[in-house]
């Protein structure tokens, strides 16, 4: 139902993440975040049953002011979030750019994907947009990609990026490292 009165309106969804649900369950609609995302929906396919498979590509942040109205699904009245810092280019905005995708190169790598398959940045003029679309293809844990959508900046979702990406990378050479070593103790090396 929510696809297709998008369909008829403007193919916009908004987005949110649910709250972890109390250890006892919870009583009608499980709490969310007040963080969302605003996208246009893609690539949409009907399936036999009448589900869709699509591709939301997010646009928009935004804060929930208040949710309206019941109904087979939620709907809200939001007001839209602007990114405070997005510039267009210049020498920072470039290294910050060429580091998040050798991060993401290296980490592609550590996954053991041979080629990964980076994203195209060249069409994208400014600084949000490219980290943006960096952390949509780093394969990001729900919970890693809600608090990007929460910082307010688009320097601070960069730095906070790659700190993601650099601790995978820790975690993957600590957890190499050990491997080599447990043989060597168990044998008495």
């Amino acid at each position: 139902k929510m696809v297709e009165d998008a369909l008829e309106d403007r193919s916009v969804i908004g987005m949110v993440k649910q709250e972890a649900l109390p250890a006892g369950g919870c009583v009608g609609d499980p709490p969310i975040r007040r963080t969302g995302c605003a996208g246009v929906m893609r690539d949409l396919v009907r399936l036999k049953d009448g589900r869709f498979n699509l591709v939301l590509e997010g646009r928009c942040r935004f804060e929930i002011l208040e949710e309206t109205g019941k109904g087979p699904y939620r709907r809200a009245r939001v007001r839209f979030l602007p990114d405070g810092d997005d510039e267009d280019s210049g020498e920072a905005v470039d290294a910050g750019v060429s580091l998040l995708l050798n991060l993401l190169r290296t980490n592609t790598r550590t996954r053991g994907e041979e080629s990964p398959d980076l994203p195209d940045l060249s069409g994208l003029s400014s600084f949000g947009a490219k980290v943006h679309l960096l952390a949509a293809s780093s394969r990001l844990l729900a919970d890693e990609a809600q608090e990007l959508l929460e910082l307010s900046e688009v320097r601070f979702r960069a730095r906070r990026l790659e700190q993601i990406l650099r601790g995978r990378i820790d975690a993957r050479s600590w957890a190499e490292c050990w491997q080599g070593l447990i043989p060597s103790v168990i044998a008495g090396n």
